[in-house]
């Protein structure tokens, strides 16, 4: 009875089945290490866009008319700028589709004494998404209640 050989050994010469079989193998072994190392780098260029983008989900600037009085009983229209103060976050746990406030369509209306005119309208609930790695721009509040919820950095 010969000896047993390991099936690490090579197919001997003869045995062209088992010799194409090893270098299909060999060459199917490459094929998926160069496969792993693109991988590998599609993820790393993914992971760098992430980190060098910014998404600003903050409320744009408005200019909102206002009616004061001029003395002399005139009335005077008076344009109001509201900024709302901003934050950049990046999160430490994704989050999707969360809904936080509503879009103002129309600002409510009010009289020179402080009276309300004309009630505001409103739009939509505004639903966010945040991805790890992403930079976000927000508006203070939504910041102070994410941070509430322990999700973002400190």
């Amino acid at each position: 009875m010969p000896p047993s050989t390991s099936r690490t050994q090579g197919k001997r010469p003869g045995d062209l089945t088992g010799v194409r079989g090893q270098q299909l193998s060999a060459a199917a072994a490459q094929a998926k290490a160069a496969q792993g190392r693109e991988t590998a780098a599609v993820l790393e260029a993914e992971r760098q866009i992430k980190i060098n983008t910014d998404v600003d989900y903050s409320t744009p600037r408005q200019v909102i008319p206002r009616v004061i009085d001029g003395g002399e009983g005139e009335l005077v229209m008076e344009e109001i700028e509201i900024v709302p103060t901003t934050r950049r976050i990046r999160v430490n746990y994704p989050v999707d589709d969360m809904t936080f406030g509503r879009e103002i369509l129309q600002h409510a209306k009010y009289s020179p004494d402080g009276k309300l005119l004309e009630a505001p309208v409103v739009g939509n609930l505004r639903t966010y998404k945040f991805e790890l790695g992403v930079w976000y721009t927000v508006d203070e509040d939504l910041a102070a209640h994410l941070t509430y919820l322990g999700y973002l950095h400190d």
